[in-house]
This record gives C-alpha cells, structure tokens and sequence, in this order.
C-alpha cells in the first residue's frame, strides 16, 4: 500500500507541475495559440498572414506574434549565445504579463525604423548585470548592434523557454519584413470573456495563404489553447504515468482487500457469534474500517513521506531527461491528494471484503467447528476475483513496461548511418544584424580558419562542419528529375546539408562509389553533390548515378554528382528515411552552422578545443551547445527511457504486491482447510497431493487474471502500437514474457504456505 500511495503522490505531482497548475500569466484560460495546420515539421505562419488574422479576429480580444530565434549578446567583456524572441507590439499585453522593473515592448515600439529596444530576462540581468536596477536605461549589443534596455521580466516568465531576450518584430527586420526572406512568426490571442475557442477556429479557418509543400507551408490554420501547446510534447506521456500509477494503486488496492478477506474469513467465527448475539452490520463495519484505516493511515504516512524524496530527487535528478520536472514540488494540493488516496485506499481495503464476506449465512458459519469452519462461496469467489484482477492489472503494467523498453532499445541498437560516439559538437552562428547578412566570402574565410585551428589542435583527428546535425535537418528542397521515359519533370522532395571538412571521415560515413568532397570544390569550381544511398536509388534507379547532373531548386542549381554515400537514418522514429543530397560548404555557405571533431579521447578535451579554436577565428562568435554528438543524436531517447524506468519500477512494484496478496490469500486458504489437510494425510496422502490440492485453486485465479490481462492487452493494442515504436511484434513476446514473470512471483509467494500444508501433524490438528 506503501507504494501505490507512494506512485499515485509522485505522479500527481508530475501532473499537477506539468499539465494541471496554471501558466502564470492573466487568466490563462483565455489564451490560444495560432500556428499552421496539417504541417509536422513548420508550425508557424509567414507575416503575410497577420493582417488576415487581424481582419478577423473579433473572438480575440488581442492577439500577438513572436519568432522564437537565438542572438549572441555581448555584455561587458563576454560575448554569449543564448535565445531571442522577436515579438510584436501586442505580445505582452496579450499574456497579461508585467515586468519585474521597467516596462515591456508596446504598439508604438513596433515600427519600422523606431528605436532598437529590449527586454531581459531575469537569468540575464543577474548574470550580465548583477540585478542592479540601473540596467534599465543602459546599453548592450545584440548580434553586433545596439539596443536599450527598457525592462526586465520576472523570473517566473521564460516564454518562449529558454529565452533570455525579447526585442520588436518591426524594429529589428525593417525592410527584410516586406522580402521573401521575412520569418515565420507563431501567434498567441487572448479569447473575449463571451468567445469560445470554437469561434476562433471558425473565423481563423477562413485565412487562407499561398502553400508551399516544399517548405512544409501548407496554406492553413489551426487553433489550440497555449496550456495544450505548450505542454503537448509532456501530455501523453504524462498522462501514460498516470495511468500507470492508478494501475499501481488499483493493485495496491486488491492486494489490501485480500488480505483484510483472509483475516475476515479467519475470524468469521467470531463475526457470526457477534452477529447471533445482536451485533449490527454498523458495528461490525466500524471495527473493519478502524483496522483498515489504521493500516492506511500508516501505509499514508510512509507514502508520503517517501513521495516527498523522491519527488526532490526528481526534481534534481530527473531534470537531466525531463528538464521540466525541475517545477515540481510537494504543496497542498499534493498533500490533500494524499489524505484523498489514503482514505479512499482505506474504504476500499475495509469495506469491499466485508460486505461481500458478511453476505455468508451465519448459522452455515456457526454450524461449524472452531477453525474448521469452511468459508462461504461469497468469500472464496471475492478472493478469486480479488487475485484475478491483481494479476490482470499487474500484467498491463508490466507488459506495458516491457514494450516501452523494447522500443528504447530497438531504437538505440539501430544502425543509424553514422557514428556518433567519441564526437563532439557545438552551434556556431556569425553575428550579423539580421538585416545586413554576412558575406559569403566572410563566412567561407571564417569557416576555413576554425577548421585549420581545429585540425590542428592536439587530439582532434578529423573536424568538419555541417548546416545540421546528422539524420535530424528539417532542410527540404524541391528537385526536378528528368523522366526518362516521357521527358518530363516531376519534383521529388529529399534532404539537403551543406558539409565542409572531413565530414564523412568524422562520422564514419562510407563512400559507396565515386569520391567524397576534395578541397578543390570551392567558389571556383563546378557545383557538385553527394547523393546518399536512398537518393540515388529514388533518382537513378538502377543506374550509376556518379557523372550525371541534378537539377535543384531553392537552391537553384545544376550540379555533378561525383560520389555515393552510405544512408544516415533520421533519429527517432528510427524507421523514417529521407532521401539526403551533400554540397560542399564552400558551395553554398551559411552563417550557422554545426561544428563536429572526432578525437582521440573523451568529451572535454575536445570540448575545450572547439572553444579555443572558435575564439581564435572569432572572439565575437562563441559556440554554444555544447554536448557530445551521441547525447545530442539520442537525446530525444531521454524522456522515453526515463519513463520506461519508471513503469519499470511500478511494474515491480506491483508484482510485488500481487505477491504478497497471493502469499496472504495462500496462507489463510491453508489455515481454512487445516482439518481437511489433516484427515487427507491421515487417510494417505503425500505432500505433494496435498500442496496440488490447495494451490490449484491459487493456480486458477493467477490463470485466469493472465487471460483477461492479456484480453485488456490486445483490446488496446492499437494504442500501444500509437505509443510504442515496433508495438505490433513486440506484444505477443512481451504477454508471453510478462505472464511467465507474474507465473513465477505466485509460484514463489504460495512456497512457504504449501510447505507448511504439506508438513501438517494430523494427529494434532484432529485433537484440537
């Protein structure tokens, strides 16, 4: 009971920190987020769409937009890279939020051309500026240019997450809003008190704008409200655990139930003669819930006291995979849920088994003879039922558990193209303001000293550089193949990265035919690219796909293909392949970059190497993010891991307390049928006859709660294959596996009860 009360604790915690306790904001309620329907990989909308939004936003009290970006902010002497928000005028004030000093960006500071102001965070203005007030007024540059701080936001308000900085949309792009190049901005609105959610999407789903499957824009609008966005990465999951830890409670639950009926049935004499001599059913309900109100009262206590430690644990421990349990924390809410559980937990355990039990005549009972007495029908089928749900509840949990894991570790065995291991990688961006971009030249001159410094440095045996991180770009062009057949075109969608250095070497990528990139393909040179494996098969069939051209779009460019690499797959859902084209770096440079070395060692040596050489090409270019290459391509296996331990953990949990039922059911059966024992071995029976005898009725219930757990099973196995990677043909194994586990904890929890049966002196038994 312990633990169920101590699983529910901590997942309601969970629950209550991440999806239940409201976004501090002004009646947060009120608030919906705006972003692009039918689009997995692009949310947000072109600004071209706002005045659509404004024409038609009469459910919206206000409504505002932002652009959630990165900046490198020079404070003082230290230059650093951290998040920036571009919003507009109306963005604050929709939220309902004020600054802790100062003031926020308004209306009139949104205008092309007006001053450059900003906001800060208040992890900036402790970290830059030491939280003295008169940071408000003063100067700092953001991404090389000037800006005035006008305010600084409260520690509780980090929206957009990890955002240090928040400055006008209108003011910082200028001209750059009106060109192609303009950003795409996610939108947030705060409903009329008389509006619904439902209006909005009706007004909102007329806003129609130009599509462009090329870049994932598809020309619609969707509406949520801000709590389901912000946390729709965190519910399911979430709610997973939940369901999990009312899995646990369930089991907690019975296993109490049963042992209460087993002291029940043993003391059902002494009910009886207490009925025959006037007892009510009040009275006899009043010592039952005192007894189980004493255990859950203990069982609370304990519980919650071991949620609290765990919940700290959590919140310093858990954030390392789940960075938002660091917001969870044990409160009142928390604490009246507990009592809640506890008392819920003790009606149950006291009540469920006597009425049920009571339900047995008393003359049967009293007719009898002292313990011999044998135990109603009633009785025996609620401890079979009791035991049978037990183990069909542990069963679910446990097989849910174990698919979880499967998945894990399918995913992270999975050949997935390269080798991430003992890489280091870093974001490098080249301030710039956003209106007047670096030149190519500059960049390919940066990029080529931070290569040579990271080269050169001691145990760095290969460094490169790529536009993403290996098997997760987003980049999608558009290409034209010629149809050999018809001689037409068609566009085929497939992956683009721009690599520099030894890239294949770093990685381990294999060149399958052709060559990879040379330091000749530069500026200079004809454009050339690298098609991987899958490319080439979806572009040239069966033919050799080195010397032929490829015509490509956004970039347009007609390039050689002089090489055929080996297919990275994109992590995650390991299964998903893209189509991916290589041009070299100094082809088609960008600003931002991710910087990769392979060395000879571990993680900080080359940590620090990248750092030093990064400050030698660039003191005003620091690279940020750090982290090896293998937590970055397998970090999103964090959160899945961290939950599979934990069904994991109630798993266990509960098989133990399923065991501990049986082992309670078991004892009192044998107690029960002492007599019955005593004279079948009088007569001649063995041991094992008699251990056959008493546990086949135990064997039954465990048979039958493995049945209709795994009928609960397969009646949602459409769910687990929603939440499971490779579900469908893990499931089958995983019930088998799962039924033999909760086989052998009943085998183990009977053991002592039946040795004891089997060991029963008849001759002291039938004299007393």
């Amino acid at each position: 009971m312990v633990a169920g009360i101590a699983a529910s604790v901590v997942t309601f915690a969970i629950l209550d920190g991440l999806l239940f306790r409201p976004l501090p904001y002004a009646n947060p309620g009120q608030l919906v987020w705006i972003g692009q329907a039918g689009s997995p990989l692009v949310a947000r909308v072109p600004i071209s769409a706002l005045d659509s939004i404004a024409d038609r936003h009469a459910p919206l009290s206000s409504f505002g937009a932002y652009e959630a970006t990165s900046a490198t902010y020079h404070v003082r002497i230290e230059y650093t890279r951290a998040g920036l928000a571009r919003v507009t005028g109306e963005f604050f004030r929709t939220l309902g939020v004020k600054p802790e000093i100062g003031r926020t960006i308004t209306a009139n500071d949104d205008r092309i051309g007006a001053t450059r102001l900003v906001v800060i965070s208040d992890s900036l203005w402790r970290s830059g500026f030491g939280r003295r007030p008169n940071a408000v007024g003063s100067f700092m540059a953001i991404d090389g240019q000037p800006f005035e701080i006008i305010g600084v936001m409260p520690a509780s308000f980090r929206f957009p997450d990890g955002t240090a900085a928040w400055v006008s949309v209108d003011a910082t792009l200028g001209p750059l809003l009106r060109s192609t190049d303009a950003p795409l901005l996610e939108v947030i609105g705060r409903l009329r008190s008389s509006a619904s959610i439902g209006a909005v999407t009706a007004a909102i789903r007329t806003v129609k704008y130009p599509p462009d499957p090329a870049s994932g824009m598809t020309g619609r609008l969707m509406v949520e409200t801000l709590v389901d966005h912000v946390s729709l990465h965190l519910r399911t999951a979430v709610e997973l655990l939940g369901l999990a830890a009312a899995f646990l409670l369930i089991v907690a639950c019975f296993a109490l139930s049963t042992v209460q009926l087993a002291e029940l049935t043993e003391k059902r004499r002494d009910l009886a003669i207490r009925a025959a001599l006037g007892a009510t059913n009040r009275d006899l309900v009043r010592v039952s819930l005192a007894e189980s109100a004493v255990l859950a009262l203990s069982a609370g206590v304990i519980g919650l006291a071991v949620s609290y430690a765990a919940i700290s644990l959590l919140s310093r421990v858990g954030t390392q995979r789940v960075p938002e349990l660091g917001s969870i924390g044990l409160d009142t809410s928390i604490v009246l849920y507990a009592v809640a559980v506890t008392a819920l937990t003790a009606a149950a355990g006291g009540l469920v088994p006597l009425f049920l039990a009571h339900r047995d005549e008393v003359a049967s009972v009293l007719n009898g003879t002292g313990a011999s007495a044998s135990p109603g029908r009633t009785s025996t089928r609620t401890r079979d039922t009791l035991l049978g749900a037990s183990v069909a509840v542990t069963l679910v949990l446990l097989v849910g558990a174990g698919v979880l894991a499967q998945s894990v570790l399918e995913i992270e065995h999975t050949n997935i193209g390269f080798d991430p291991a003992g890489v280091a990688s870093a974001q490098v961006r080249l301030p710039f303001p956003v209106v007047v971009p670096p030149t190519a030249a500059r960049i390919r001159t940066y990029v080529s000293v931070l290569l040579q410094n990271l080269q050169n440095s001691s145990g760095v045996r290969a460094a490169a550089v790529s536009t993403d991180v290996p098997g997760q770009g987003n980049k999608i062009i558009s290409m034209a193949e010629p149809d050999r057949a018809a001689g037409a075109q068609q566009q085929l969608p497939v992956g683009l990265s721009q690599i520099g250095g030894a890239y294949f070497q770093a990685l381990r990528i294999p060149i399958l035919a052709g060559r990879a990139f040379l330091p000749s393909d530069n500026a200079d040179a004809a454009p050339v690219v690298i098609c991987d494996e899958d490319a080439a098969k979806l572009l040239f069939g069966g033919a050799n796909p080195v010397g032929q051209t490829l015509h490509l779009h956004d970039p347009d460019l007609i390039a050689t293909v002089v090489g055929v690499s080996g297919t990275v797959r994109q992590t995650g859902r390991m299964a998903d392949r893209r189509p991916q084209i290589y041009a070299p770096f100094d082809q088609l440079p960008l600003a931002s970059f991710v910087l990769l070395a392979r060395g000879n060692g571990s993680y900080p040596p080359l940590a620090h190497a990248i750092a030093a050489a990064a400050g030698r090409a660039d003191a005003t270019a620091p690279v940020f993010a750090e982290r090896p290459l293998d937590e970055v391509v397998y970090g999103e296996l964090s959160r899945p891991a961290f939950y599979a331990t934990t069904l994991l953990i109630f798993a266990a949990v509960a098989i133990a307390i399923s065991a501990m039922g049986i082992y309670a059911a078991s004892t009192a059966l044998v107690s029960q049928r002492y007599r019955e024992i005593a004279i079948r071995l009088a007569l001649g029976a063995t041991g094992r006859h008699i251990a056959e005898v008493v546990g086949v009725r135990l064997a039954a219930a465990v048979l039958i709660g493995v049945l209709l757990g795994w009928v609960m099973i397969f009646v949602g196995n459409r769910l687990f294959a929603a939440w499971f990677y490779g579900a469908s043909s893990a499931t089958v194994g995983a019930c088998i596996l799962g039924a033999g586990v909760v086989f052998l904890a009943a085998a183990l929890a009977v053991l002592s009860p039946l040795h004891r049966a089997a060991r029963v002196q008849p001759m002291t038994v039938l004299r007393t």
